[in-house]
């Protein structure tokens, strides 16, 4: 009879025990914030030029960033005209390199912050990173097109590294990287 009482109460015990446990977890859980690197468009209403912020909220230091993205598909009437780092959190990077691929509509921004053992990261935080300007051409047999993460051969894509070589693959929001084209 002690030896059923005594397994009773251990069952009864451990059920109270993992369901406190699991409670407690469940109340104490905060909202997990992560990387993101985020598109918004800026476009005036019939101009030919647009300009699209490239943003990133980075939780860590970062020591690279590389941005591979697509802006057409090979024939969209648009043109990336150049790159800008000016006024922006990546402005004192050691290497900019935002190669262009017109035949493709494609560009891959390559970002290193430092290229001596010196100490200069990207701090945590959120802001503009890089800045694209843009030039639409008459045209165009769809309406829009939207920015978007792509593959950059030979095996380029979107990820962040930080100053211990870590590759960190963010989020990508391109719900503003809408580019509405010219008819």
């Amino acid at each position: 009879m002690k030896k059923v009482y005594l397994t009773f109460c251990l069952a009864v015990f451990s059920i109270f025990l993992l369901f406190s446990i699991t409670w407690s977890q469940k109340a104490k859980s905060p909202a997990v914030k992560s990387d993101v690197l985020s598109i918004v468009v800026d476009q005036k209403p019939g101009s030919s030029n647009v300009v699209a912020k490239v943003n990133l909220s980075n939780m860590e230091k970062l020591s690279a960033i590389v941005c591979p993205l697509k802006y057409g598909n090979g024939k969209t009437p648009i043109v990336l005209d150049s790159v800008s780092f000016v006024n922006t959190r990546t402005e004192k990077f050691a290497f900019k390199y935002p190669n262009i691929d017109p035949k493709t509509q494609k560009v891959n921004i390559a970002l290193i912050s430092t290229l001596s053992a010196a100490d200069f990261y990207l701090p945590k935080g959120e802001g503009e990173v890089a800045l694209l300007y843009f030039t639409l051409k008459k045209g165009a047999t769809e309406a829009s097109v939207t920015l978007d993460t792509a593959l950059f051969p030979p095996a380029n894509v979107l990820q962040l590294v930080d100053p211990q070589a870590k590759s960190i693959f963010p989020g990508f929001d391109n719900s503003k990287g809408k580019i509405t084209l010219l008819k």
